[in-house]
C-alpha cells in the first residue's frame, strides 16, 4: 500500500520538531535519517524494529502542496519491501519532509542513503 496524502499531511501538521527532516546523522554504529537507522555493518535497517534490507528497499521523494497548511515541499518515502499482508507492516512509510528550498540537498542525501542500502543488502 503506497503512502497516502493523509500520512504526509499528518507529518507536515506535526510541525518542524517532528516531521521535518535534517541531514543524515552519523553515529558510531549507524547513519540516522529521521526515524530510519542504517547500521554501518550487516544487512538490516531499523525503523522501530530491525528488518532485513530487501532488493526493493529504497528512499524516494514525493512532492506535495497543502495550501490550507501553508506548506509545500517533498516528503521522503521509504519503500521497505514489496510483499504486503494484513499482518505485515506497510511496504512504504513516510519518514518526514523538507521544504522546496532543500530539494537539491535532499537529492544528495537520498543518493547517499540509497547507496548505503544497496551496499548493506544481504546478497541472495
Amino acid at each position: 500500500m503506497p503512502v497516502r496524502e493523509g500520512e504526509i499531511r499528518a507529518l507536515v501538521r506535526a510541525g518542524s520538531g517532528h516531521g521535518r527532516l535534517t541531514a543524515p546523522e552519523e553515529t558510531p554504529w549507524c547513519v540516522r535519517f529521521g526515524p530510519l537507522e542504517i547500521p554501518h555493518t550487516g544487512g538490516c535497517y531499523r525503523l522501530g524494529y530491525s528488518y532485513e534490507i530487501s532488493a526493493t528497499s529504497a528512499l524516494s521523494k514525493r512532492a506535495f502542496a497543502f495550501p490550507d497548511l501553508g506548506a509545500s515541499g517533498f516528503a521522503v518515502v521509504f519503500r521497505q519491501f514489496d510483499r504486503f499482508t494484513e499482518e505485515d507492516d506497510p511496504p512504504e512509510v513516510a519518514l518526514g519532509w523538507v521544504g522546496p528550498e532543500q530539494e537539491a540537498q535532499l537529492d544528495a542525501w537520498l543518493a547517499r542513503l540509497n547507496g548505503l542500502l544497496r551496499a548493506r543488502r544481504l546478497r541472495d
